[in-house]
């Protein structure tokens, strides 16, 4: 999984690098699913085309990674469960509406949930789909605040900073 995770996250920089002089924002921050700590997130948003990208990454630290080793281990009490469980997201946004520092949006994706069974490194796959809103310009600067409503992460609130 840490590779997956490496390598996942060395294709976005490499995109957002490459995104950057078209004009495009490019976004690091960090969301929690509702108020426990969750991801490190990566983002791109064109405003002219309302298009934007989304990956998060928890490093196996979020509440959703260690809710599932420990529901894991309990269900097998302790003879097979998952453990180190890390999750990886990549997601397409879409506006549905936007003004001046807010917009509104669609976001469809992937969610690659791995972790260790029996010493085996198993991986699953789970769709992402929801809605989200951002407010922009927030501290009188390029930070931007987000709420999402979606499955499987029901609820995630964000801070970002937009290059």
């Amino acid at each position: 999984m840490k590779k997956l995770l490496v390598s996942s996250l060395v294709v976005c920089l490499s995109f957002l690098a490459v995104a950057a002089p078209v004009g495009a924002s490019l976004g690091v921050g960090y969301e929690t699913l509702t108020i426990l700590p969750h991801a490190l997130t990566l983002n791109y948003w064109d405003k002219d085309s309302g298009w934007g990208l989304k990956s998060s990454a928890d490093f196996g630290t979020s509440a959703l990674s260690l809710s599932a080793s420990i529901i894991s281990i309990i269900a097998t009490v302790g003879l097979s469960g998952a453990t180190d469980v890390n999750f990886v997201t990549l997601a397409v946004t879409k506006d549905f509406h936007q003004e001046e520092n807010a917009r509104s949006y669609f976001k469809l994706g992937a969610l690659a949930l791995s972790g260790k069974v029996a010493g085996e490194l198993k991986t699953g796959y789970l769709p992402i789909v929801g809605a989200g809103w951002e407010w922009r310009n927030l501290f009188g600067g390029n930070w931007a605040c987000s709420s999402e409503l979606g499955v499987p992460e029901l609820w995630t609130l964000g801070l970002k900073y937009y290059f």
